[in-house]
Order: C-alpha cells, then sequence, then structure tokens
C-alpha cells in the first residue's frame, strides 16, 4: 500500500520506524539505498516470531538479519570496529511459541550466544527445523536438546498466561439444511445482534469475502450503519483503515 513517491522520500529522510516484511527487508538490504537507510538501525522487532520458524521463509529471515547485523558494523567508527562492532538489539515477540529457549537461539543467532562447538557450527536453518520438531511433539526440551543448545546470551520475558474463556456452541432452533433458510438467517441475525449489544466491541469472523459483506449488511440494518462494517482483503485502504 506504499506509493512509490513515498517509498523515494523514505530514502533520502529514513523513517524513525519502519515496518515491513522479511520479503522486503530483503530487498532493502540489495539497494544502495536501502542500505544507507538501514546502516542506522539500531532494534529490529520481530513480531509474531512462531510464524516465521521452521520454514525456507524463517531460514531467509534469520540471514538478513545477519546481513543487517553486518552491515552495521561496516558503518561503525574504526574504534567501534575494534570493539565488535554496535549489537544490533534484536526483539522477539509471539504468545504462542515454546521452547523459548530455542526460539531466543534463532533470534539472536548462533555467535550472540554462550554456545557450544556444535551449536555454532549449526545454521539457522537447522535451528528452525529443531525449533518445530520441539514445539510439534513436546513442550519439555530433552537433556539431549539442551546439551546441543544452551541458554542463549539474552533477556528471555516469559510473560504469558491463559486467559479466561467462554465458549459455546450455538445451534439455530429452526431446521438445518443444505441451503439455509430465511428463517434460519433472521434467527442467526438476531442473535448476533443480542451478543452485540451486550458487548463493548464484537468481532464476527466469517468463512468468505461475499458472507462477510452480506452480513455486514443484514446487521448494519438492525443496528445502524455507523456500528457495523466488513472487513477484508479485497477492499480499498482507506475503508480497512476507517473500519480499524
Amino acid at each position: 500500500d506504499t506509493p512509490p513517491s513515498e517509498r523515494a522520500r523514505m530514502a533520502k529522510k529514513p523513517p524513525h520506524i519502519l515496518v515491513t516484511t522479511p520479503e522486503s527487508f530483503y530487498l532493502l538490504l540489495t539497494s544502495a539505498s536501502g542500505r544507507a537507510m538501514l546502516s542506522s538501525v539500531r532494534s529490529l522487532v520481530v513480531d509474531e516470531i512462531h510464524a516465521l520458524l521452521g520454514d525456507k521463509r524463517g531460514s531467509h529471515l534469520a540471514l538478513s538479519i545477519e546481513r543487517l547485523q553486518h552491515l552495521i558494523n561496516a558503518q561503525c567508527g574504526e574504534r567501534a570496529r575494534d570493539q565488535g562492532g554496535r549489537t544490533l538489539q534484536r526483539i522477539g515477540l509471539s504468545a504462542t511459541q515454546k521452547p523459548l529457549d530455542l526460539v531466543a537461539n534463532y533470534l539472536v543467532g548462533n555467535t550472540m550466544g554462550s554456545a557450544t562447538e556444535s551449536a555454532t557450527e549449526s545454521t539457522s536453518k537447522s535451528a528452525a527445523k529443531l525449533v518445530a520438531k520441539a514445539a510439534a511433539e513436546s513442550a519439555e526440551e530433552s537433556a539431549a536438546e539442551k546439551a546441543r543448545w544452551p541458554k542463549a546470551d539474552c533477556a528471555i520475558v516469559d510473560s504469558g498466561f491463559r486467559r479466561e474463556l467462554d465458549i459455546r456452541i450455538e445451534v439455530p432452533k429452526s431446521p438445518l439444511s443444505a441451503l439455509m433458510s430465511n428463517d434460519v438467517w433472521d434467527e442467526l441475525y438476531g442473535r448476533l445482534v443480542e451478543l452485540i449489544e451486550s458487548h463493548e466491541t464484537t468481532l464476527v469472523f466469517v468463512n468468505t469475502r461475499r458472507l462477510s459483506e452480506r452480513l455486514a449488511l443484514a446487521l448494519a440494518e438492525r443496528l445502524g450503519d455507523d456500528v457495523v462494517c466488513s472487513h477484508h482483503g479485497s477492499m480499498s485502504k482507506d475503508h480497512r483503515h476507517n473500519a480499524e
């Protein structure tokens, strides 16, 4: 959604905060203007880091992060280079990732931790595979894994908690069929109106974009146009921003 004129302006005057994707991050590192913009970066935040582990996309991002660190070191003064350069602060965020020690090793890189020789020689790709395997099999690390992946030289903040959930499965009283009748739709709309009016904010998830617009129209007729809106990827940027 970023127009070319704004991209050109960012190259001349780097923003204080840059929100991007791993793919766009890689492209920035391949251009002279992009490297100049990124050379002064001090902190890097990887949001939803669990979505990047265990596949090629995560391995590609790990390589880009190391390239960024190399770029920062190259831009440092001679004195800073003698002291090992300026270390990029790396922050990984996730609400669902385990085990955290393996995720931390993936994020900070092998050369930044107090790793053993075998861990130092391992690549980010093997780390991502190990994370995916450990998360799928068990949250408990085996003794062998602990020896292979010692605690990363970084701070791990585990502030996880389990939110109290109220989950219910409700079925319309009207008979169900392959095609929903108007009676079933009216009953569904009525129940949604009850739930919406009894809460401050309500998100309704549906399977298709068409159903999203149909449901938003029906609820708007009952609650008001200024209360309900539809949101999906085919809508314009302005409409999505207004909905959000």
